[in-house]
């Protein structure tokens, strides 16, 4: 419950009901909300017949006009502080739900996508020190990224945790949990 109510997680009708992941920004603003479907028996992402992620976004569900401006941002920015020593950034929104959870002492934060992990989205964060754990197979995209902005005076680790051969293609830092306690 702690978790729900610092990260502002919403939910929705949509998809015979949905999680809403808001992105609000370090000043407080609603940037938008990411709606995501989820089977209630193992917590993974439903998906169409056709293998379609179901996701949408509350301004489209909200039908805001077609000039409305999408201005992500990262997952959890909301959370940054004076206090804020580390912030340790994930794919994933609902990973760095449960990273809270299970590292409550650090500050999670997620890109939601791959291609999120940008200097356009990370810019609130460049004079803060960062850990990045990218899912297994996109150490090197993430890498690549942290390199050129870290000549900007940024300080991002990326951390190749999950790049073990055990660990399959894809897998977050949830699933290398799960993995673990299975051993």
């Amino acid at each position: 419950e702690r978790v729900i109510h610092m990260y502002n997680v919403g939910t929705a009708m949509q998809y015979g009901g949905s999680t809403v992941y808001w992105q609000i920004d370090n000043t407080c603003n609603v940037r938008a909300g990411k709606v995501m479907g989820y089977d209630k028996d193992t917590g993974k992402r439903k998906k169409s017949s056709e293998g379609k992620p179901q996701i949408n976004w509350a301004h489209k569900l909200l039908k805001k006009p077609p000039n409305y401006n999408l201005k992500q941002c990262l997952y959890g920015l909301h959370l940054l502080s004076n206090d804020t020593k580390f912030i340790c950034i994930v794919e994933s929104e609902k990973t760095a739900l449960i990273m809270a959870i299970e590292l409550p002492r650090l500050t999670w934060m997620a890109t939601g996508s791959l291609r999120g992990f940008k200097r356009e989205i990370l810019s609130p964060i460049k004079n803060y020190e960062v850990i990045a754990y990218p899912d297994k197979g996109a150490y090197l995209t993430w890498l690549k990224v942290a390199d050129t902005l870290n000549k900007e005076g940024y300080n991002i680790k990326v951390s190749e945790k999950l790049e073990k051969d055990e660990y399959k293609e894809g897998w977050d830092l949830v699933d290398v949990i799960e993995f673990e306690e299975m051993k």
